[in-house]
């Protein structure tokens, strides 16, 4: 993987300068995350001291890492992905930034604001239930139908994406217990299909996957029209075994009923 140097500043914070005692401060999770981030990801206060020391002074030695995000919930995103292994955090960190700026048509500049986002936005296409699921997994709800494919391109939906998925990896609950997303395409025609050529969208899958530090817990795709089955079976293939295990498709409108009930918290999508 070639590294170019990340030179977007818009949300960074200063590497040099920073204060030594700014690499002991705690987490903001909750006392039931907790629990789950030591018996999952092994992460205590110990292991979060050192590894963040350890992030932010191999960011400080890379001359390829320039003005990005180095505060504790940034770089715990990766940590906890890769439950604490350095390496694979640091991996993982260079491929989010690589990714980002190979496609950064679709995901930089990501104002909510825009026109076309926001109108995704407030239509619903992609919102998070107030809900969490049973495990305490942010559920994510996507509804294809605001999506008009003759009205919006894959600018505006990839951003609607990477707004939502930024934003609530803020919240480092959401880091540790991770997401379960519920997508309905009933409302899904041919033309969506074509809205993304076939390169980039098996890229963006692939790469997604290994870039952008989120730990998927469930994936529930429902009523799937035909068309669409194709075209998720071309993207699985584009993904991990461990995701594929943990992703299922339907067509049944019972089981959309129980999905929205038990993860959902009863809110229609």
């Amino acid at each position: 993987m070639v590294v170019r140097p990340w030179t977007n500043n818009r949300h960074g914070d200063e590497i040099h300068g920073e204060k030594e005692d700014e690499l002991l401060r705690q987490t903001s999770i909750s006392e039931e995350a907790a629990r789950v981030a030591m018996r999952e990801l092994r992460e205590d206060e110990a292991a979060r001291t050192h590894c963040i020391g350890q992030m932010k002074d191999w960011i400080r030695k890379n001359k390829d890492l320039q003005n990005i995000r180095t505060d504790n919930n940034f770089l715990l995103r990766f940590l906890r992905s890769k439950k604490f292994s350095l390496p694979m955090a640091q991996t993982m960190l260079m491929k989010y930034l690589n990714l980002r700026q190979t496609f950064s048509h679709l995901l930089m500049d990501l104002d909510y604001l825009n026109g076309p986002v926001l109108e995704l936005i407030n239509n619903g296409y992609m919102f998070p239930s107030p809900v969490r699921d049973k495990y305490g997994r942010r559920v994510i709800l996507y509804n294809a139908g605001p999506l008009d494919p003759h009205k919006y391109d894959c600018v505006a939906q990839a951003k609607v994406h990477m707004i939502t998925y930024e934003t609530l990896l803020e919240d480092e609950d959401n880091q540790v217990f991770g997401f379960h997303h519920i997508g309905d395409v009933k409302a899904g025609q041919a033309a969506h299909i074509t809205m993304w050529s076939v390169t980039e969208i098996a890229t963006v899958f692939k790469w997604g996957e290994q870039s952008v530090p989120m730990r998927h817990k469930e994936i529930h795709i429902i009523n799937i029209p035909a068309p669409y089955k194709y075209v998720y079976d071309f993207c699985a293939g584009r993904l991990s075994q461990k995701i594929k295990e943990r992703a299922s498709v339907s067509t049944d409108t019972e089981n959309r009923k129980i999905r929205e009930s038990s993860a959902s918290g009863g809110i229609s999508i």
